[in-house]
């Protein structure tokens, strides 16, 4: 391990030196205490009768492609990447493949019975990883060929041992030798890994019980979990790893065994030990991915030990963790994913279809995650050719169970199979798919286009023929826009090539259609600014494309597609970030959102987030929610009178039925289709779906009346998980035949756990269960803990079986989030008022809210010690400095009485994160928000953040937000002004005023004719023995008939502290802006659309003399701006118009708007008695200013300018108001910034109107329209 790199090298040598040599004379003398060893080089047992073995020998090459009519060149093509793909590891690894795209790459067909490219076993690579289940994705778009494999998170590869016995044969690449496959019950043998081999070549099973081991460590980690500060010290999640490992090892009846001593049955405490010893063994089992895993999962779900969300989360794990997706395995998880214990509980049976058939995509059709994800270079591909389940069983059951729940109209169950369909991505999927994308068979638009939607993982392994169908439904007018925009978003992940995105883009000046026109521009637009080399492919042909796209802008309403991409070279990461969203006919919000991030770590690509929602009618459901709430005389009403109409209009013997009047009428009327929609996300390991329709809102009245029953005396509650996010490992056998290792695993805690209590007047609990009435006064308490702590562990090594020891050198990342809150909540609807309290759930006790650290070391561990690496007696950390820097500091103490402490230490010279931060000035600033943790260096650092209870002084903080407003003709103050310096000064100084709040409405209003004003308190009270709080009152009022406009603002802080000086502030701000004609253009440009404004801050015993700041200004419009807007060629048209009468029309109206913008600013600013730090803070201020405009500025540091204490700013944008110059004179020198462009998104908001508001001035730019349309 190289200090300062993250780079890390296993060096093996053996020297023999012939010192000397004699004749032999007698026998040899015996060995004392002579202990017998196996073979010191690595090697392992073939199978002769493997199922692989023989299917290898009896197939060699590559059958006839899915595709048919492939040229003589692209099969010429496939076999030289065959011939490439079966070298050495040697070639394989130290270079990347050149760059193929064919889908015989990606796609596996030997799991499909009939299909077309049959599995080669063939030994490559030697890496793998738990994540990547879409790691074919980032392949294809790149280009390259896979050529890297091996197994998954704790199973590791001996591909070199493979790869050189192979070689050495000299013949057939047929000859290969293979362990047994693993069965249902018994654990599988990893000969690389230490568990499976470390102890003289044995499985550490026979040198310890593992049931009373797992036992032990268990127990461990729950009673570590009583106390969260401790877990990155005690290494909880450390041991978290040991035993997911040992899990590894075991056979489904010692699994049996130690479940049944370590189950805790639901109804104990949650929070007990027992339950969190239990809770650590579930996970670990979920995690461990072998088959005796999977039946001790079945056995407890069909036993009931675990169901529901916990069930869920369980079966959501598997596609990530399994380790032999054998058929054997497949069969069984298929059995449990479809029996009526588990079709019963509905977030269950969503959990395992869709948990299934991912694992089907990944270890039977998607060649690319089938050979790097599993351990194929021992056991050989688990997709067999002869395995016709995929084709002949799961597809056909999924296709049935579709049918059925089609034809009872179940919108759920119909989402969720085809969800489940398009996770296997096979092509059998397009043959059931088109019927219904087709009309043949009658489906909901949304249906349909989840069909599209799920098609993403299909478009990315077979991209040529998922183009051909996606780009045929794009081509189809007669579609709805939703379904064509959805195959837009597929066909950019089906690396198009330039031609297609070219007849696309061309086709967008003809296409009637707004939404699928905005789609492709978009997408195209987005694709042509992709940055890396990954995506260089699809950013060429996207370019070559951009110039023929429609020139008409579209604003956010319209359907959009982004796609971003950055790489560092440096750090060897990235990431690909897409949002998709689809606009909406009936609404401003968007149909469907879909968003999918990748990273790119040390050239492993993953899923790291995504998130999708779709809706059938954003109006429908907006409707339907306000159906369900409110629940009084006028809503009874209502009901009682829609249902009294309803009984008319479907009564077939009234006058009034509609059916009858449609036919009189010959009005062919359209059925509204159901409301219905889904959610799918994934994040932290697991992937969830949910779908609903009308009937699940509708429902929700009695959900409502259930949870406030059970939160109305309290409801304790403890979700506990365990995950390892990310997981990979390397293994191959050194020159000295000791196995090498590297591992890079994220064992993950989330934790939330409390009590909580809700009530509500009138009481939700007692509701009729029709609909949710509003309360008007709502009390809810809790106690929370949540608790986020993970840990990335990056070791290399290497093992000696002989002795039972690995050696590591190692890096340990912990970063935890702990955050005890004990909070009450009081929401009080008729006085518009909000009150809460929050404290540490113990207020006398210290907590670790935050830690941070990094620690590489080495070691020499015992391997069925089962202790955490750091609990060596070889453990020893690695220090760059001798003595590391150190600093602490106490924050709040003073000024809030909450005291926080803060410790770092750190052996970095200098800050060596500053990398990143230049990166996203350069390319993205999402680096700073994907990669936080992120660093080209490696040494010893700690950071933690700790409540300390002994400094603190206050205990509680109680926030309050008030609202009010009032409306009135006219306004005159009665009270005195002669003792205000400021008339923000208000005569409570007190939180929660409502003498101030009063105050505030009659002073904004006063003299404003036809005024509305409106008041907001905020406050936080620190309550304990010395009393602290901060204060924030602001008002505003307007009027559409006056000219003036007035703001107050008030600030006070009192500190906990006499050493801290308290503080207000007061402000107030006044404005006339004219009334000035929008809709008569020749009245508009001769009127002067002048106004003025004047403000004042006051800052009070900031030091011993108050502090006062004035500023005076006006806004007008230039002679060169009004010159301008005269002469524009809407003026043009609005005059033609006028002279035919028109003065109402879009033209006259935007210009008339356009000859009322002011371009032309200037202020003064007058200020006493500021203190210095104010100052220099106003400096540091214009430096930034300066640093940004360095381009357009200039200074003149000698100006004799006799201003005192005063600065004067002048603003001036050209007549377009695309740039501005500004001009700032101050006593110590002048400044000025010429021609500064403004973004497009500031042009409207920094020229001001005197009628239209900021939204109003920024909704035609964010929606690319004219404020009115011609």
């Amino acid at each position: 391990m190289f200090y300062n790199e993250q780079k890390g090298m296993i060096f093996s040598r053996l020297n023999l030196t012939l010192v000397s040599w004699s004749s032999a004379s007698g026998s040899p003398p015996s060995v004392s205490d002579p202990r017998k060893e196996d073979d010191l080089i690595y090697s392992y047992e073939s199978s002769q009768n493997n199922v692989y073995q023989k299917e290898l020998e009896e197939n060699s090459l590559l059958e006839m492609s899915l595709e048919s009519g492939r040229s003589a060149s692209e099969e010429s093509s496939a076999s030289i990447r065959l011939k490439r793909s079966i070298r050495s590891v040697d070639s394989s690894v130290s270079k990347k493949s050149n760059q193929e795209s064919s889908e015989s790459d990606n796609a596996s067909s030997g799991a499909s019975g009939s299909s077309s490219e049959e599995n080669i076993r063939k030994p490559q690579g030697g890496l793998s990883s738990r994540e990547s289940s879409e790691s074919s994705e980032s392949s294809n778009e790149s280009g390259s060929d896979s050529s890297k494999s091996g197994t998954r998170g704790g199973a590791s590869s001996s591909s070199s041992s493979v790869s050189s016995r192979s070689s050495s044969s000299g013949s057939s690449s047929e000859e290969r030798d293979y362990l047994p496959i693993p069965s249902l019950n018994e654990p599988p043998h990893f000969p690389m890994l230490p568990f499976f081999f470390g102890f003289e070549g044995r499985p550490i099973s026979s040198k310890i019980n593992p049931v009373e081991a797992v036992r032990k460590i268990a127990s461990e980690i729950g009673s570590e979990l009583q106390y969260p500060d401790a877990i990155p010290k005690e290494n909880t999640l450390a041991k978290f790893t040991i035993l997911t490992r040992l899990v590894q090892v075991m056979s489904a009846k010692q699994l049996k065994e130690a479940g049944r001593s370590l189950y805790t049955p639901s109804n104990k405490p949650s929070s007990s030990r027992a339950s969190n010893t239990w809770k650590a063994f579930r996970d670990a089992v979920g995690e461990a991915g072998t088959g005796p895993a999977l039946v001790t999962l079945k056995e407890w779900i069909m036993s009931k030990k675990v169901r529901g969300e916990d069930a869920a989360e369980l079966v959501s794990s598997l596609p990530r963790a399994a380790l032999t997706p054998t058929p054997e395995y497949l069969n069984e998880f298929f059995k449990l994913a479809t029996s009526p214990e588990v079709t019963k509980q509905s977030i269950l049976n969503t959990s395992a279809i869709l948990s299934f058939t991912n694992l089907v995509r990944m270890s039977q059709v998607d060649n690319s995650t089938s050979h790097k994800y599993y351990p194929t270079h021992l056991f050989g591909r688990f997709s067999l050719k002869n395995n016709s389940a995929v084709q002949q069983e799961y597809i056909p059951w999924l296709e049935r169970a579709l049918e059925s729940a089609v034809s009872q109209a179940d919108s759920p169950k119909i989402q969720l199979y085809i969800r489940a369909l398009g996770n296997i991505a096979h092509p059998r999927i397009l043959d059931i798919f088109e019927p219904y994308l087709e009309g043949e068979k009658n489906i909901s638009t949304l249906q349909k286009v989840l069909m599209v939607v799920s098609m993403d993982k299909f478009s990315v392994l077979y991209p040529k023929i998922g183009r051909q169908v996606l780009y045929k439904i794009y081509q189809n007018m007669a579609q709805p826009h939703e379904l064509r925009c959805a195959a837009v978003f597929q066909i950019m992940k089906a690396q198009p090539p330039a031609n297609m995105l070219q007849r696309m883009a061309e086709l967008t000046n003809e296409d009637p259609h707004a939404q699928v026109n905005a789609a492709v521009k978009s997408a195209i637009e987005s694709a042509a600014n992709l940055q890396g080399t990954r995506t260089m492919r699809l950013s060429q042909n996207a370019k070559s494309a951009v110039h023929l796209l429609t020139p008409e802008q579209f604003g956010l309403q319209y359907t959009r597609s982004s796609v971003r991409s950055y790489e560092s070279e440096k750090m060897n990461l990235g990431f690909k970030q897409q949002v998709n969203y689809i606009g909406s006919n009936d609404h401003i919000f968007p149909s469907a959102v879909l968003y999918h991030l990748r990273h790119d770590l040390g050239g492993h690509s993953r899923r790291y987030m995504s998130f999708g929602a779709m809706i059938s009618s954003v109006d429908d459901l907006l409707d339907i929610l306000l159906d369900q709430i409110g629940e009084n005389e006028y809503s009874d009403q209502r009901r009682h009178f829609y249902n009294e109409e309803n009984q008319d209009s479907e009564n077939p013997d009234s006058k009034y039925n509609l059916n009858k009047i449609g036919a009189e009428l010959n009005i062919k009327t359209l059925m509204a289709e159901q409301l219905e929609g889904n959610i799918l996300f994934h994040l932290a390991a697991s992937e969830r779906f949910f779908a609903f329709d009308n009937h699940t809102i509708e429902a929700l009245p009695s959900i409502v009346k259930a949870a406030a029953s059970a939160l109305h005396s309290g409801n304790s509650f403890n979700f506990t998980k365990f995950y390892n996010q990310e997981a990979v490992t390397l293994g191959f056998p050194t020159a000295m035949g000791l196995p090498f290792l590297f591992t890079f695993n994220t064992p993950t805690l989330l934790q939330i756990g409390g009590e909580a209590r809700v009530r509500t007047h009138p009481d939700l609990a007692q509701g009729s269960g029709n609909s949710i009435p509003v309360p008007s006064v709502v009390n809810a308490s809790a106690d929370v803990h949540f608790v986020y702590s993970t840990k990335i562990e990056g070791q290399i090594g290497f093992v000696t079986p002989f002795d039972h020891r690995q050696y590591v050198a190692a890096v340990d990342k912990n970063t935890q989030l702990n955050l005890p809150i004990s909070a009450s909540v009081d929401v009080d609807m008729e006085n518009a008022k909000i009150q809460a309290t929050f404290s540490p759930i113990n207020s006398d006790k210290d907590y670790q809210i935050f830690h941070c650290s990094s620690k590489p070391y080495t070691t020499k561990h015992d391997i069925i010690n089962l202790k955490p690496y750091n609990q060596d007696s070889d453990y020893h950390k690695i220090h760059v400095l001798k003595e590391p820097r150190q600093q602490q500091a106490i924050f709040g103490e003073n000024s809030t009485g909450m005291a926080f402490r803060l410790n770092y230490k750190s052996e970095k010279e200098f800050n060596s994160t500053s990398w990143i931060v230049e990166e996203a000035k350069k390319k993205d600033p999402l680096v700073l928000l994907y990669f936080p943790w992120a660093d080209d260096t490696i040494q010893y650092t700690n950071v933690s953040l700790t409540y300390d209870a002994r400094r603190s002084s206050t205990k509680a903080v109680k926030f309050t937000v008030a609202f009010a407003n009032e409306t009135s003709s006219s306004r005159h103050s009665e009270e005195s002004k002669r003792d205000r310096i400021n008339p923000a000064e208000p005569s409570s100084h007190s939180p929660d005023s409502e003498t101030r709040r009063q105050e505030f409405l009659d002073r904004v209003a006063e003299d404003i004719k036809s005024s509305s004003a409106m008041v907001v308190d905020v406050s936080a009270e620190f309550q304990g023995h010395e009393k602290a709080y901060f204060i924030a009152t602001a008002a505003v009022a307007s009027s559409p008939v006056d000219e003036k406009a007035r703001a107050l603002f008030f600030f006070s802080h009192q500190p906990a502290s006499s050493s801290v000086k308290p503080l207000q502030a007061y402000l107030f701000a006044e404005s006339k802006n004219p009334q000035v004609s929008w809709m008569d253009f020749n009245k508009a440009i001769r009127e002067d659309p002048k106004s003025s404004f004047t403000a004042q801050l006051n800052l009070k015993e900031w030091n011993e003399t108050d502090s006062q700041i004035v500023v005076n200004g006006t806004v007008e419009q230039s002679y060169q701006r009004r010159r301008f807007v005269k002469h524009s060629p809407m003026a043009k048209l609005c005059e033609s118009q006028m002279n035919e009468g028109n003065y109402g029309l879009p033209a006259c109206r935007n210009v008339s708007i356009e000859a009322n913008y002011r371009d032309r600013l200037e202020f003064s600013v007058h200020y006493e008695n500021l203190p210095t730090d104010l100052k220099n803070l106003t400096y540091k201020a214009y430096q930034i200013a300066r640093y940004l405009g360095y381009n357009y500025m200039g200074e003149n540091i000698f100006s004799s300018h006799n201003l005192g204490e005063k600065v004067v700013f002048e603003g001036n944008l050209n007549p377009s108001l695309r740039a501005i110059n500004v001009t700032i004179k101050s006593p110590i020198g002048d400044a000025e910034f010429i021609d500064v462009p403004l973004n497009p998104y500031v042009v409207p908001l920094l020229p001001v109107h005197p009628t239209m508001g900021s939204l109003e001035r920024l909704s035609p730019v964010l929606f690319s329209d004219q404020l009115y349309r011609k």
